[in-house]
């Protein structure tokens, strides 16, 4: 072996020596700044212990090298390079090198600590967003309300009159009472004409005031004090209708819809009940021209109330139409020579021109106060998109009602889960327009997907509910609706066919043996029975008092229990309230003609 072979191999070994020794006596031998570059790459490399020991061992052993070739230590630093570089290079070696759990542990955690930034970031962004954002209060509900008002002249607004008819009212409750509960076959005719002579000017007055064309209310947010205190005298009731919740302050500029008030609704369906009064008495008296005034008069009472356009207008101008059909039914059972052919003809083309079941029950009011509600909840980008803000959250606070936190903190949180604005107009518009095209459906075909169940699907789940929030508030039930709206117009067909069948009988001297007589000369087409939309059940009853006959519906329970009339109101209602679960007393069948009576014991405990 030569001298060059016997001194590589002494220098490998004294390597290897302090590669094995304690990590103290291979560094410790090397000068301080080489001790103090292998401490900093160590430190910065953030190693395992063993790995930390290797890598000293090798730095260790690289510096002696150097040193043992007679490099200066300045030399062999400035060789070295960067030892944050170093350190950067070596814990990336080191890493690669590690097992393959800790690979993935460490990836982990490293898209661990990603998402959390990312969450953070995101969660400052919409905080920032949600506290800087303001709703644009571009639309005006009032303006819309009073569109129809402000396109009457004065002199055609029948709410003046009817305002001045029901503050002039001098009667208490009781007295007031007993006139608009009369019915036809009432035994205190002669105490109620009293009160009628008493109230015979604002009678008057509510007749001049259906005369007029159009209702002319002018919703406000203000209270009309004066109808507050008249409607406690007479019904122990304010008349202020309005959606708001009572901590609401409305922006006088442009107020909140459910903050307006249709102070109008109760004043004007007195109104209309005093008419009821008045025709009964001159029902009694004989009196034919005041008959039709009144029957005329509340007819178009029924019209002009469904102004402004809202649902609980609509479902005032049915209670209306429901008690006038009701009243002609017993005119026509009562004395029906009362009125000529063309009186009778006239009041059947005033009920007709009522409309069809969407005319009867309008949703476009709903429509508007949701519109109202959502410019207040969100921003507004222009092309109908927006998000929640803090003011709308302040909003959402005041005017609903959740088992939730909805501090401005808890709205923040919830404003991440829920829809923007466009997604919960797309959600509430689609819910209205399936109830609208379900009203114009017939009540004896069934309806595949009702609006309520269109709702539930928007908020079937917890993370459902919470996402469209605003719909799952504010919508309101509307599949009761289609049943209100069916039942007015299968009660006004039903009184025209009474109206047809008196006039058959006077133009040929006897009620037909089948109602399809009447058509097409007195009806363009037979009404049709809610129950199985089939005709109404007719049959002639001769007897000893005349000519009768007896028109009926099966009613609710689908039986046709061969015309057999209610003993009881409950019973009466129950038989025609298609949509709701009944227990009848008796079997019978919703009976149009002659209208079933009960005795005043039964109805007043109804």
């Amino acid at each position: 072996m030569s001298r060059q072979d016997s001194a590589a191999d002494s220098k490998i070994a004294a390597n290897q020596a302090l590669a094995t020794t304690p990590e103290s006596a291979g560094v410790a031998q090397l000068p301080a700044p080489l001790r103090a570059v292998i401490a900093t790459v160590c430190k910065r490399a953030r190693l395992w212990k063993h790995e930390r020991a290797d890598v000293e061992a090798e730095l260790a052993a690289h510096f002696h090298d150097g040193l043992a070739q007679g490099t200066v230590p300045e030399k062999l630093l400035a060789d070295f390079g960067d030892p944050k570089a170093a350190a950067k290079l070596i814990r990336r070696g080191k890493i690669r090198n590690r097992p393959l759990w800790w690979q993935v542990q460490h990836r982990l955690g490293q898209a661990i600590a990603c998402l959390l930034v990312l969450v953070i970031v995101l969660a400052a962004i919409h905080t920032i967003r949600f506290y800087t954002g303001r709703p644009t209060l571009a639309f005006r509900p009032l303006d819309v309300l009073n569109k129809d008002a402000a396109a009457l002249a004065e002199g055609d607004r029948a709410w003046p009159e009817y305002r001045a008819a029901y503050l002039a009212l001098d009667l208490d409750q009781d007295q007031f009472n007993a006139l608009t509960e009369l019915e036809p076959d009432a035994s205190n005719l002669a105490e109620v004409r009293q009160l009628l002579d008493r109230a015979a000017a604002s009678i008057a007055r509510i007749r001049s005031a259906a005369a007029r064309p159009g209702m002319g209310y002018v919703a406000s947010i203000g209270d009309d004090e004066e109808l507050a205190i008249k409607s406690a005298i007479l019904t122990g009731s304010v008349c202020l209708v309005s959606s708001s919740p009572g901590q609401m302050k409305p922006d006088p500029e442009n107020p909140e819809a459910m903050a307006i008030l249709l102070s109008h609704l109760t004043p004007v369906r007195s109104c209309a009940r005093l008419l009821r009064a008045d025709a009964i008495a001159a029902l009694h008296a004989a009196d034919a021209a005041r008959l039709h005034a009144d029957l005329t008069a509340l007819l178009a009472v029924a019209r002009h109330v469904r102004s402004p356009d809202t649902y609980i207008s609509s479902l005032v101008s049915v209670a209306v139409v429901t008690m006038t059909c009701d009243l002609i039914r017993d005119v026509l059972a009562m004395n029906p020579a009362l009125l000529s052919d063309d009186k009778w003809t006239d009041i059947a083309h005033r009920l007709a021109a009522l409309g069809g079941p969407i005319d009867f029950v309008s949703l476009r009011g709903e429509r508007l106060f949701f519109q109202d509600t959502l410019q207040r909840l969100y921003t507004d980008d222009g092309n109908g998109n927006g998000r929640l803000t803090a003011a709308g959250s302040d909003y959402f606070n005041k005017t609903a009602s959740l088992g939730v936190d909805r501090t401005n903190a808890g709205m923040l949180v919830a404003s991440a889960f829920l829809a923007n604005r466009k997604q919960v107009t797309q959600a509430y518009e689609s819910i209205m327009d399936r109830a609208e095209s379900s009203i114009a459906v017939p009540l004896w075909i069934p309806v595949k997907e009702s609006a309520d169940i269109v709702l539930e699907r928007y908020t079937r789940t917890a993370l459902q509910r919470l996402r469209y929030m605003p719909v799952a508030v504010f919508a309101p039930a509307l599949d009761r609706a289609r049943y209100a709206a069916h039942e007015v117009v299968s009660n006004r067909d039903a009184t025209l066919a009474v109206i047809a069948l008196e006039l058959h009988r006077r133009r040929t001297g006897a009620f037909p043996d089948a109602i399809d007589a009447i058509i097409p000369g007195l009806l363009p087409t037979l009404p049709l029975d809610n129950a199985d939309g089939q005709p109404l059940r007719y049959r002639r009853q001769p007897g000893p008092k005349g000519d009768s006959y007896l028109l009926y519906a099966l009613g609710t329970d689908l039986r046709d229990d061969g015309g057999t009339p209610a003993t009881h109101p409950t019973d009466a209602a129950s038989i025609r309230a298609f949509g709701r679960s009944h227990k009848l007393q008796k079997p019978c069948d919703d009976v149009i003609f002659p209208r079933p009576r009960f005795p005043r014991a039964a109805a007043s405990g109804s």
